[in-house]
């Protein structure tokens, strides 16, 4: 106890309720990014940067309709919802625990590592997701023109619905990873090449990635454009860093 002296007790509370009110700023900074909830046994988190990114894909609303621009918000939240739902529901049916995030660049199912699947479980897995937005476009298309006829906001609502789900879904089936289409075909060449189909997966990925880099400058569209930018970088990057292996798995 040489050269201690204990610190009086009306600092010590002092210093813990500091401590305190800063780690309820910190939750509380990081409840305005972040909101949790479970549907069923499936936990959610949604990200403020979900929104942020919907928001500026379609740019025009913002200064035009402020209306239509919180359905926007509403429409791409749902459909992207569904979407990963379908996906996750899949892992169940195959006995993972599925866990969804939503952000900056769209969603994410994931999977606890404990178990494992074989490559079709994996295929019906991926093509869950947009066979999904697929079915609840084709169904908003059937249901909905019927009851927004003579609404103009209900036809846009209605529209909107079915380009998210049924144009992003069969978008989502190009063969380029990381898109639910470039998951299905690694699984296939895992098939084919007996486990060797991480390589081959990422060239054909960017080869498609590049391609649509080149369509989405024609179009001039310039999210679509980033995105396939984003994507050639990604499996890129993979292919130099498993430039020496055989199977790059």
């Amino acid at each position: 106890m040489d050269g201690f002296r204990a610190a009086p007790a009306s600092l010590d509370r002092g210093s813990h309720k500091r401590r305190r009110r800063e780690k309820l700023a910190s939750t509380a900074a990081t409840a305005m990014q972040n909101l949790s909830f479970r549907l069923g046994s499936i936990p959610v988190r949604l990200h403020l940067s979900f929104f942020l990114t919907a928001a500026l894909m379609n740019m025009g609303l913002l200064d035009r309709d402020i209306v239509r621009l919180l359905a926007w918000l509403v429409i791409v939240l749902a459909s992207v919802l569904a979407h990963e739902l379908g996906h996750a529901t899949a892992g169940l049916l195959f006995g993972l625990q599925p866990a969804i995030e939503l952000h900056g660049m769209g969603g994410t199912t994931s999977w606890s590592a404990s178990h494992r699947t074989s490559h079709v479980q994996r295929i019906i897995i991926s093509l869950a997701g947009p066979c999904t937005g697929l079915l609840l476009g084709g169904l908003v298309f059937a249901l909905g023109s019927r009851f927004s006829a003579d609404f103009a906001l209900g036809q846009w609502i209605v529209g909107s619905l079915v380009f998210v789900n049924v144009i992003w879904g069969a978008l989502n089936l190009l063969p380029m990873l990381p898109l639910d289409g470039g998951n299905v075909l690694h699984s296939v060449l895992d098939i084919v090449t007996h486990g060797r189909g991480a390589r081959p997966a990422h060239i054909v990925s960017l080869v498609v990635s590049v391609a649509s880099l080149g369509a989405a400058f024609w179009m001039g569209s310039l999210w679509c454009g980033l995105l396939a930018a984003f994507f050639a970088s990604s499996n890129w990057q993979w292919l130099s860093q498993h430039r020496g292996t055989a199977s790059g798995g």
